[in-house]
């Protein structure tokens, strides 16, 4: 073999050791950057004028966490804008109408979806929790309950939109909580408990957290609801 052709098998031997010196130094367990997969994050929810929310990708929405209506008491439906109060067993009385106020003053804004992130128009969502104090209507505490101070009804528009006026709910047994149930037009529906990031025992349950902000004097917070 002539000069060169030692030169060129010295070089292939060169480069041969710093493959394999690198390859040592690679740390152990960790894929190679391509075989890697992210999951697709969900766009975050505006509760506004917005288009319905897809995930990049053309992902889907994940479905709330809770369960199948148990029943449905009251009206079935209402305007997509409502300021929760008594009703039920109760009567929209000065006495009552002055306990559902009781509270610090909260809007929650959002939409009813389907899994596909499709807006659900028509869907009835019905809510009702304690005040500030956390009551939920008088006689708390026996067998003759009356409830509740605060409580209503409404309809989504047509972007599957609604929201509602309230007070934040006090402690009654427990982490403060609303009670949301929702009925689409198709009969679907979903019962859930909706818990507050402010309480340090919220979320234990799987279900919705919201994180409410101070603005313009009132406690807010957007609350989208997809059904499965």
């Amino acid at each position: 073999m002539g000069r060169r052709g030692w030169i060129v098998v010295a070089a292939v031997v060169v480069v041969a050791g710093a493959l394999i010196a690198v390859a040592a130094h690679r740390p152990a367990g960790r894929p190679a950057a391509a075989a890697v997969a992210r999951p697709a994050a969900t766009a975050p929810s505006t509760g506004g004028d917005s288009p319905a929310a897809t995930a990049p990708g053309g992902g889907a929405c994940p479905p709330t966490v809770g369960q199948a209506p148990q029943g449905w008491d009251g009206p079935t439906h209402g305007p997509s804008r409502l300021r929760l109060g008594p009703g039920l067993t109760l009567r929209p009385t000065p006495a009552n109408l002055a306990a559902s106020r009781r509270g610090r003053p909260m809007v929650i804004s959002g939409r009813v979806l389907r899994s596909g992130c499709a807006p659900v128009p028509g869907a009835a969502v019905r809510v009702w929790q304690t005040n500030g104090d956390g009551s939920y209507g008088p006689g708390q505490g026996t067998s003759e309950i009356q409830c509740c101070y605060v409580q209503g009804t409404m309809t989504t528009d047509a972007k599957g939109r609604y929201e509602f006026e309230s007070v934040k709910p006090g402690n009654y047994s427990g982490t403060p909580h609303l009670h949301v149930v929702v009925r689409a037009p198709d009969s679907r529906g979903l019962e859930t408990e909706v818990e507050f990031a402010d309480d340090p025992f919220s979320g234990a349950g799987g279900g919705p957290v919201l994180h409410l902000v101070e603005r313009g004097g009132r406690l807010r917070a957007v609350l989208d609801i997809v059904l499965g």
